[in-house]
Parts: C-alpha cells; structure tokens; sequence
C-alpha cells in the first residue's frame, strides 16, 4: 500500500502564456490521469508515493450588458504533481483520480451555484470571488476528509466506499457538467 498526498493547487485568472495552459489538465469524464502526468519533482526523505496538486479555474469567457460567461475547470497540475514511478500502480493511480473527482465535484457545486444566482454588474467581480473562495475552502476540507478516512487508501472498505461516493455526486450533478455557465445580471 502506498500513502498519497493532495495538495490542493489554487488558482483563480486566465493565462496570458500557453506554456502555463500547457501545465493543465482540465477533468474529462473521456480521459483519466495517468503517472505520466505526474511531472513535479518527487520530495525525498518522504513515505509518500505520490501528490496530486489539483483544484479549481475560472476565468470570464465572454460578457455583455446581460450575462457573463464563465469557465470553470476543475484542473490538475502536471508541473507540480508528482510521484516516485517505483511505487506506482493501478491502485495508487485511482485514488489520485478521485482526488481529481473531488475537485470536478465542487467544480459543479461552483457552476450550480453561479447558475442559479444573479447579481448587478457593479457586485459581479467582488460576489463570484467570494463565492469562488468558499468553494476552493470546501474542497480543501473535503480532500483532507478523502485522505483521512481512506488513509491515503491503505484503508481499502473506505476507498472504496469513498470511490462509490464520489460516482454517485459525479452523477447527481451531471447537469452542471459544462464547463461553460451563464450569469445573467439583475438591474441595479
């Protein structure tokens, strides 16, 4: 069994430079992770076998005088993710998917909620990021939880049943599955 660390990678803007992008998975229900993605330098002196730097980005796709479009990702660090290639294996590699799982959770739970709410083109920029923030908090407790209860999945009942909890959020909120979500702005 191999202990696993999620560091959760917070990031918030549009970047200026595609090497940045190129940095970046976005999740795809189509295409997992796999160890070559791990591409961070490994820590040593460490029982860890592996890291997953993931999280949440957003950025204005488009706007107007009556919505604004925004892309929101739940992404995967390549550049700071690591893991020892000697210790990897299957098992290893689906718990750091469910790490990237949780993050496209509360990316939904971000979409959902940007969805559902409307606000003037004078609070706009100031509510979303605060909104945005709670929700990078929320994933941060979240991920903690995932390692705790499934000891970094060395506790292999808990992995799973943590495996089965995150299919069934993934499913209950496949509405909110694109990354493109509409705010429509209310009158001031």
């Amino acid at each position: 069994m191999k202990v696993k660390l999620v560091l959760v990678f917070i990031l918030f803007t549009s970047f200026q430079e595609n090497s940045d992008l190129d940095n970046f998975i976005k999740w795809s229900n189509e295409k997992k992770i796999g160890w070559g993605d791990f591409q961070g330098k490994s820590i040593e002196n460490t029982s860890l076998a592996a890291a997953s730097v993931t999280g949440i980005m957003y950025s204005v796709f488009s706007a107007s005088f009556e919505r604004y479009v925004y892309e929101v990702n739940a992404s995967f660090n390549k550049k700071y993710s690591w893991a020892w290639q000697e210790k990897s294996d299957e098992y290893g590699l689906a718990h750091e998917q469910g790490h990237f799982d949780v993050a496209e959770i509360y990316a939904r739970k971000f979409r959902k909620e940007l969805s559902q709410n409307r606000y003037t083109y004078a609070e706009i920029e100031d509510r979303i990021f605060i909104l945005y923030n709670n929700y990078l908090d929320s994933l941060n407790l979240q991920q903690d939880l995932y390692d705790t209860e499934t000891l970094n999945s060395m506790n292999v009942e808990k992995q799973n049943s943590w495996n089965e909890l995150i299919k069934k959020e993934l499913k209950s909120l496949e509405k909110h599955s694109n990354p493109f979500v509409r705010v429509y702005l209310k009158n001031e």
